[in-house]
C-alpha cells in the first residue's frame, strides 16, 4: 500500500511542454494548433506508482485527493534567454522526479541548445520527444528519445530497475521495489481512436495491464447505432469502480463519485469578427463543420462551394479542435479519475434560440419581465439537441458533481423537466478560451486550497458606487453592516480600482465579494465592474492583481453567454483566483445581497461545511435554497408578518429536501406545476422568483476546494 506523501511526490512524472510560442490572448481561428501536442498526454503515465500497483494508486489518489498529471508549458525562446533556465532545471533535479520534455516541431533547431543545458546539470531521469519528427536522423537512436507512447514505455521498461532502486533509496517504506512497466503502453489498441471518450482510457487502468471494462469496438468502426451505447457503457463502468471503492470504505455515492466532465463544443459566431482578416476564410470553414448525434461530420455549403473540399477541410479542423479538447479534458479528469463525455458539435441549430441571450436584443432574455419562461424554453432546446433518453436517465440518476466545458448556459438544460444546475452541483469553464481551460488545470494541479473554520473572518465584501448610483446600494449596505458585526467578516468601500487593490492588500481575503454594478460595453463587447467612476475591465483585473482564491460577484450579468468573449471570470483566474461565482443575467440587488449574507452565515456552521464537503456543493446549496427563502420575503410583503410555527416546519422540511439529491426534482416539479405550499394562504409560485436562482454560474474548479476541520 502507498503510505507517504513523500513517496507520492518523488514518483510523480513531470511533463514539460515546450512550444515556439505560448498563446497569451483569447483564441483565434488557429488557437488549437499551438496545443496539438497535448492529446499525446492521454497515453502517458501520470505516476510511477501506477506500475507498482494500479489499484493502490487509484485508492491513494481517492483517499488523499492527490491526483493530477503534472505538466508545465514554456516558450523555448523564453526559457533559453532567461537567466532562470538553469535554476528551473535544477529545481526538477531537486524534486527527483522523472522529467519528460515534449517539444513542438517548431522549436527546432533550439531543441539541441536546451538538451545541452539538461546534460550539463546532469538530470538523473529524463526523456524527450519531438512532435511530428519521426524521421529526424539527429535524434533517432538517442538513448533518451522516444517517438510515441510505445517508445516511452519501452524506455521506462528498460530503466525500470534503475528507477525502482532510486525510489527505494529515497523512501524507507519501499525497499526491494519492483516496477512492473509493460514494454508497450497499457492502452488497449482498440481505444486509440475511441472518440470522444478516449480521455477515459488511463483512468480505467488498474494493474497488470488489465482494463476494468469490456473490450469495445474501435470507435471509427463502431456501428452508428452502437455509439451512444458505447459512451454510456464507458461512463457507467468507470463510475462502478468508484462506487465499489466507496462501498469498501462505507462512503456515500456522492462522496465516492468523481466530477463528471461534459464538453459542449460550440462555434461562437463572434469568433469570426475576433480573428484577423487573413484567418477568416479558414475559420468560416470551421463554422461549417458540425456533427450528427452519432458524431458523423456534416457541413453547410454555400453556393459555389466544392462539397468534398469543404467537408474535408472542415472535418480536419474540427477534429484537431476535438482532439485538443479531449487532451485538456484528460488533464482535468486526472485529478479524480473522472469520466469525460464530449457531445457532438451542433451550433447552427442553437443560434436562433441563443440570440435571445444577446445583451442588446430588445425582446431578449435580459430585458424580459418573465425570464423564467425563456430560461425553460432554452433549457428545453438544449435537451432536444443534446440528450438521448438513455443518457438523460444516466445524468438524472447520477448523484455526483459536474464540470461543464461550454460557452452555452448548460446549467439550464432540462433533465426530465428539471434544470441541470438545480438538479446537481455544476461548475463551468468556457470552451472558447482554450488558454483559460488550460490555466484552470494548471492552477488546480499546483494548489489544493482548503477553507478552514475561520473562513468567514477572512472574507471581504467590497461595495462601490458613485454619486449617480449610491442610493441603489443603501439597503444592501445596511444589511451587510448589520450581519458583519455578528459574523465578523470584513467590509470595504472602494471608489477606484486602486482602492480595490489597496483593500485586498490590507485584508488578504480568502473570499472576495463584489457588491456593485456590472455593465456591458456594446462598442467593445466587454463587461466591466463599475468601481466608483472607474470602469474595471478584464485587463485591469489582471494588471492590478484583483483576486482572491474565491471570488463572488453579486453584480448583474458578469458572464453573458452570447455577445462576449473577453470574460471577467477568466481575468480573475488569470489574476490568481481559483473559482469565480458570477451571473448570466441582471440580479435584484437586495435579493442578491441576501444570498451571499446567508452564505457567509452558513459558512460558520461546522455541520454545513461537513455536509457539503467542498465549495461547489456549499455555494450551489446556498443559491439553490434561495428559492425557498423567497417564501419569507413573500410573507413579509404580502401579509406583513413572519412565518408561523407550522409554516416554519414546512420551510425546514423543504430545505432538507433540497439538501438531498433524490428529492430536488420533486421539489422543482411541484414548484413549477402547482407551487410550493407553505400554508393555505402562502404558496410560492414560479413568477415569485423569476428563477433568479438559475442566473448564477460557478467558474473554475470549486469542486476541488475542500473544507478542513
Amino acid at each position: 500500500m502507498i503510505s507517504t506523501n513523500t513517496l507520492y511526490t518523488i514518483t510523480k512524472i513531470q511533463y514539460v511542454i515546450l512550444l515556439k510560442n505560448v498563446p497569451n490572448t483569447y483564441p483565434a481561428a488557429n488557437f488549437v494548433l499551438e496545443y496539438t501536442i497535448i492529446p499525446k498526454l492521454r497515453y502517458f503515465p501520470i505516476d510511477l506508482l501506477q506500475f507498482i500497483d494500479g489499484y493502490d494508486y487509484f485508492a491513494h489518489v481517492k483517499e488523499r485527493d492527490s491526483g493530477g498529471l503534472q505538466v508545465l508549458f514554456f516558450s523555448i525562446d523564453d526559457v533559453l534567454k532567461s537567466n532562470s533556465t538553469k535554476a528551473s532545471l535544477e529545481a526538477f533535479k531537486m524534486l527527483g522526479r522523472v522529467v519528460i520534455f515534449l517539444f513542438s516541431y517548431e522549436c527546432l533547431p533550439r531543441i539541441y541548445e536546451l538538451l545541452n543545458v539538461v546534460n550539463r546539470i546532469k538530470l538523473s531521469h529524463w526523456y524527450f520527444s519531438i512532435q511530428a519528427a519521426d524521421n529526424l536522423v539527429d535524434v533517432n537512436g538517442h538513448p533518451r528519445y522516444f517517438m510515441n507512447a510505445d517508445g516511452l514505455f519501452a524506455l521506462l521498461h528498460r530503466d525500470s530497475k534503475k528507477l525502482a532502486n532510486y525510489i527505494s533509496s529515497k523512501v524507507k517504506h519501499m525497499k526491494n521495489l519492483r516496477l512492473n512497466v509493460p514494454k508497450v503502453k497499457f492502452v488497449n489498441t482498440e481505444y486509440v481512436h475511441f472518440r470522444p471518450i478516449v480521455s477515459n482510457v488511463l483512468n480505467i487502468f488498474r494493474a497488470d495491464n488489465i482494463l476494468n471494462i469490456e473490450t469495445h469496438y474501435n470507435w471509427e468502426d463502431a456501428p452508428l447505432e452502437n455509439r451512444q451505447k458505447l459512451l454510456l457503457t464507458s461512463l457507467r463502468d468507470l463510475d462502478d469502480i468508484h462506487l465499489a471503492w466507496g462501498e469498501e470504505l462505507g462512503i456515500s455515492s456522492f462522496r465516492s463519485l468523481p466530477t463528471l466532465i461534459m464538453i459542449f463544443p460550440f462555434h461562437n459566431p463572434l469568433f469570426r469578427e475576433a480573428v484577423s482578416q487573413d484567418k477568416r476564410q479558414l475559420f468560416t470553414k470551421v463554422l461549417l463543420a458540425e456533427q450528427t448525434k452519432d458524431y458523423q461530420h456534416h457541413v453547410r455549403l454555400d453556393e459555389g462551394d466544392d462539397p468534398e473540399a469543404v467537408k474535408a477541410a472542415s472535418r480536419a479542423l474540427s477534429s484537431v479542435q476535438s482532439d485538443v479538447f479531449d487532451g485538456i479534458a484528460y488533464l482535468h479528469a486526472s485529478f479524480q479519475f473522472s469520466p469525460v463525455l464530449r457531445f457532438p458539435i451542433q451550433s447552427s441549430e442553437l443560434n436562433k434560440e441563443l440570440s435571445l441571450l444577446s445583451m442588446g436584443k430588445s425582446k431578449g432574455l435580459r430585458r424580459s419581465a418573465n425570464r423564467y419562461k425563456l430560461i425553460l424554453r432554452l433549457g428545453s432546446k438544449f435537451h432536444n439537441v443534446f440528450l438521448e433518453p438513455d443518457l438523460e436517465a444516466y445524468i438524472s440518476e447520477r448523484n455526483g458533481q459536474i464540470l461543464v466545458v461550454s460557452d452555452l448556459p448548460i446549467e439550464w438544460m432540462l433533465i426530465k423537466g428539471v434544470p441541470l444546475g438545480f438538479l446537481g452541483d455544476v461548475c463551468r469553464i468556457q470552451d472558447s478560451n482554450v488558454q483559460g481551460f488550460l490555466l484552470n488545470y494548471s492552477i488546480a494541479s499546483k494548489i489544493r486550497f482548503q477553507l478552514g473554520e475561520k473562513a468567514v473572518e477572512k472574507a471581504l465584501v467590497l461595495f462601490s458606487s458613485n454619486e449617480t448610483d449610491k442610493d441603489d446600494f443603501e439597503k444592501s449596505i445596511a444589511l451587510v453592516e448589520f450581519y458583519g458585526k455578528e459574523l465578523h467578516f470584513n467590509i470595504g468601500h472602494a471608489g477606484s480600482i486602486q482602492e480595490v487593490k489597496s483593500l485586498i492588500e490590507k485584508y488578504k481575503p480568502q473570499i472576495l465579494i463584489f457588491d456593485c454594478h456590472c455593465e456591458f460595453d456594446k462598442e467593445t463587447l466587454r463587461c466591466y465592474l463599475q468601481i466608483g467612476d472607474d470602469r474595471m475591465y478584464s485587463n485591469d483585473i489582471v494588471k492590478y492583481g484583483i483576486a482572491a482564491p474565491i471570488v463572488y460577484l453579486c453584480c448583474c450579468n458578469t458572464n453573458p453567454n452570447y455577445d462576449n468573449l473577453d470574460k471577467l471570470h477568466d481575468a480573475f483566474v488569470a489574476a490568481g483566483a481559483i473559482t469565480v461565482t458570477g451571473t448570466f443575467l441582471p440580479l435584484d440587488m437586495e435579493r442578491g445581497t441576501f444570498v451571499y449574507v446567508r452564505m457567509l452565515s452558513l459558512l460558520r456552521s461546522k455541520q454545513e461545511r461537513l455536509a457539503s464537503g467542498n465549495w461547489l456543493h456549499f455555494v450551489s446549496f446556498c443559491i439553490r435554497t434561495s428559492l425557498i427563502w423567497e417564501a419569507r420575503g413573500k410573507c413579509w410583503v404580502k401579509f406583513n408578518r413572519a412565518l408561523t410555527d407550522e409554516e416554519e416546519a414546512v420551510f425546514i422540511r423543504l430545505l432538507e429536501k433540497l439538501h438531498s439529491f433524490e428529492h430536488r426534482a420533486e421539489v422543482f416539479n411541484t414548484f413549477v406545476n402547482e407551487g410550493l405550499r407553505i400554508s393555505d394562504e402562502l404558496i410560492l409560485k414560479l413568477e415569485d422568483t423569476n428563477l433568479e436562482f438559475m442566473y448564477y454560474s460557478h467558474y473554475g474548479r470549486p469542486d476541488l476546494i475542500k473544507f478542513t476541520g
